[in-house]
C-alpha cells in the first residue's frame, strides 16, 4: 500500500515526470492488489507550472514557507478579532513572499522555465492565498494542482493596516486616522465565499478524475476495438484463403471426373475388343 510519502515525492519530482510516476506507482499498487489506492493515485492531477513551483518551495525552502504561513495566520486571527495589525507582521510576511518568489525563480529557470511577470503574479497569488488560510490545510500544502486566488482576502487585510505615521509642518504628529475594520457581517460572507470556493475546487478535482478514468476507459475500449479489428481482418484472410482452395480442389476434382470417365470408355471399348477377338478365336477353334 502506498504511504503519504510515496504520493508526496510525485510532487518533488521534476514537471515533466510526473505523470510516468503517478502512473507508475498506481500501476505497482494495482500489482500489489491495492486497487483503491490506486485508483486514487491514477486520479491526481498533474500540477499547473505555478502550483508545481509552489510544492517546491513548500518541500525545499521549509522554513521560509513557514514564516509566510505564521505570518498570513498573525493577520487572519487580528481580522477576525477586529484588531489592527502589526506592521511588523505584514513586513515579516512580505519579506517571507519576496525571498520564496527568489527561490521559485531560481528553480524554475534551472528547469527550463521562462520566468515572466505573468509567472510571478500566479505565483504571488498562490502563495498570497496559502497565507489567508488560517491554519493552511496541510492536505493541500505540498500537493497543490492549481493555482488559486486569495478571494479578496487581502483586501480586508490591506484595510487593518496601521499608518506608518507622519509628522506635519510644525514637527507634529498628525492626527491617527481611523483605522477602517471589516465588519462581523465582512468576515462571515468571507469565509462563507472562502468555503464555496473550497467545495467547488473539491468538484473540480473530482470532474477531473472523472475525465481521467473516462479518458483511460474510452483508451482501453479503442485498444480492444483496433484488435478485433485485427482478429476480423485474419479471419477475413483466412476465410478467403480456405475458399480459393476450395475452389482450387473443386476444380481438381472436376479434372479428376472426366479423367474417370475418359478411363472407363477406354476400359468399356477395350472390354468390347476382348469379347470381339474372343468370339473370333472360338470360330477358328471349332472349325
Amino acid at each position: 500500500m502506498a504511504s503519504e510519502p510515496d504520493i508526496d515525492r510525485l510532487y518533488t519530482l521534476p514537471l515533466s515526470e510526473f505523470t510516468a510516476a503517478r502512473n507508475e506507482l498506481a500501476k505497482a499498487l494495482c500489482a500489489a492488489g491495492d486497487r483503491a489506492t490506486a485508483d486514487r493515485v491514477k486520479g491526481l492531477a498533474k500540477p499547473s507550472v505555478a502550483a508545481w513551483a509552489v510544492n517546491q518551495l513548500y518541500h525545499r525552502e521549509r522554513q521560509t514557507f513557514d514564516r509566510l504561513l505564521s505570518a498570513g495566520v498573525e493577520q487572519h486571527r487580528a481580522v477576525t478579532r477586529r484588531g489592527a495589525i502589526s506592521r511588523a507582521v505584514v513586513e515579516r510576511k512580505r519579506a517571507a513572499l519576496q525571498e520564496l518568489l527568489r527561490r521559485a525563480e531560481r528553480l524554475l529557470e534551472k528547469g527550463g522555465t521562462r520566468w515572466t511577470p505573468a509567472l510571478r503574479q500566479r505565483l504571488t497569488r498562490t502563495l498570497e492565498a496559502l497565507a489567508a488560510q488560517a491554519p493552511a490545510s496541510e492536505t493541500v500544502l505540498g500537493r497543490l494542482t492549481a493555482d488559486l486566488q486569495p478571494a479578496g482576502f487581502d483586501a480586508l487585510l490591506g484595510a487593518s493596516l496601521p499608518p506608518t505615521g507622519a509628522t506635519g509642518s510644525r514637527g507634529r504628529r498628525k492626527p491617527k486616522p481611523r483605522s477602517r475594520r471589516p465588519s462581523a457581517t465582512a468576515v462571515r460572507r468571507l469565509e462563507a465565499a472562502r468555503a464555496r470556493v473550497t467545495a467547488v475546487r473539491s468538484e473540480l478535482a473530482a470532474d477531473r478524475r472523472k475525465k481521467t478514468a473516462a479518458a483511460k476507459t474510452l483508451a482501453r475500449l479503442e485498444r480492444q476495438a483496433a484488435a478485433a479489428r485485427k482478429r476480423s481482418v485474419a479471419a477475413d484472410r483466412r476465410a478467403e484463403e480456405a475458399r480459393r482452395r476450395a475452389d482450387e480442389l473443386e476444380l481438381e476434382a472436376r479434372r479428376a471426373g472426366a479423367t474417370l470417365e475418359d478411363a472407363a470408355r477406354a476400359v468399356a471399348r477395350t472390354e468390347a475388343r476382348l469379347e470381339t477377338e474372343a468370339r473370333k478365336a472360338d470360330d477358328l477353334a471349332g472349325s
